[in-house]
């Protein structure tokens, strides 16, 4: 998200740029490495206000993951500098060459802040100001594309295509998300294809394995047949993305494993079970159906294939399964 007066097209940015924008590798926006991928667009010569979150936030923990695996020499030069500077970072924030955290340290000329509601209205008010929200703040606070000065920015792939934070966007990033054995799941932020949107992420819903009744068992699961199913139809008109093949399988499959009291899928849910959504290989063609509906297209995804409230379900924790709920990341979005 980004606030840049005069722009007359809608800022380009590469991982490269991102990362360095949040800092403080670019300083103005005149940037010739910014001129660069942004050609026939006039910059102004107005300083860069990096606009960051040293509380805890799932948005800092995918932006340094990301930078981490996109651009790990621009992350460990910025964590050296951080770390060598007197007195380390002065808001007290602990970081790594190599392991993410959710923490991001406040940036000299820059503005920190304790929330993502902040970081969206500090972007908002102060021209040269960029930072990192879910795409609901943008669009909350009037960066919904209409105005290419007060935007989200469309952020390169690794096909080389400029796309946005929408929902098929995340959801052609996702279907490159690999669920691993012990529920966690191994995300790429190179999968190819036109419609491919990093950095993308998920969110968490915590659920019970143990120590509660059928009943209670019963009601989750059905809400998640639902939601990872007939549901993925209607999540695109909330703002979010749909999981993706991969995902969906395992948050269904895991749930009707540990929940106690778990229930079947209808045979409406079982259908569309089995064509499922979106797999790598639907991403990289660049398709907005799963192939077994429709094959390559760009049409409107069909109605059952996205989730009301996306969740992507992890292998128990401590007797607890958690589910995750997609949001789809502006980068500096």
């Amino acid at each position: 998200m980004y606030n840049v007066p005069g722009l007359t097209a809608q800022l380009h940015l590469t991982s490269s740029t991102a990362c360095a924008l949040l800092t403080g590798g670019i300083t103005n926006w005149d940037s010739p490495t910014l001129a660069a991928i942004n050609p026939g667009v006039t910059l102004p010569n107005l300083p860069v206000i990096p606009v960051t979150e040293s509380d805890a936030a799932g948005t800092n923990y995918t932006m340094e993951q990301w930078c981490i695996a996109e651009q790990p020499a621009l992350w460990a030069a910025f964590v050296n500098q951080q770390e060598s500077q007197v007195g380390g970072p002065t808001d007290g924030v602990a970081l790594s060459a190599t392991v993410p955290n959710a923490n991001w340290p406040g940036i000299a000329g820059g503005l920190d802040d304790q929330s993502t509601t902040a970081v969206a209205g500090d972007v908002a008010d102060d021209p040269g100001g960029i930072g990192v929200v879910q795409t609901q703040y943008a669009t909350e606070d009037g960066f919904d594309g209409t105005n290419p000065s007060k935007n989200v920015a469309l952020v390169e792939n690794a096909t080389g295509d400029y796309t946005a934070p929408t929902a098929l966007d995340v959801t052609s990033a996702l279907a490159y998300a690999t669920p691993e054995h012990n529920g966690s799941q191994d995300l790429n932020f190179n999968g190819l294809g036109p419609n491919v949107y990093n950095p993308s992420t998920f969110s968490y819903l915590l659920t019970p394995t143990t120590g509660w009744s059928s009943a209670d068992g019963q009601t989750m699961s059905a809400f998640v047949n639902y939601a990872l199913t007939l549901g993925q139809g209607v999540a695109p008109s909330f703002g979010y993305a749909r999981l993706g093949q991969p995902l969906e399988h395992f948050a269904i499959n895991e749930v009707a494993a540990d929940v106690p009291g778990a229930v079947s899928m209808t045979a409406t849910e079982q259908a569309y079970y089995n064509c499922g959504d979106l797999t790598p290989a639907d991403a990289a063609a660049g398709n907005t159906t799963p192939s077994c509906l429709s094959g390559p297209g760009t049409g409107t995804p069909e109605a059952p294939y996205a989730v009301a409230l996306p969740v992507l379900a992890l292998a128990g924790f401590g007797g607890v399964v958690v589910i995750r709920r997609r949001r789809d990341l502006s980068v500096v979005r």
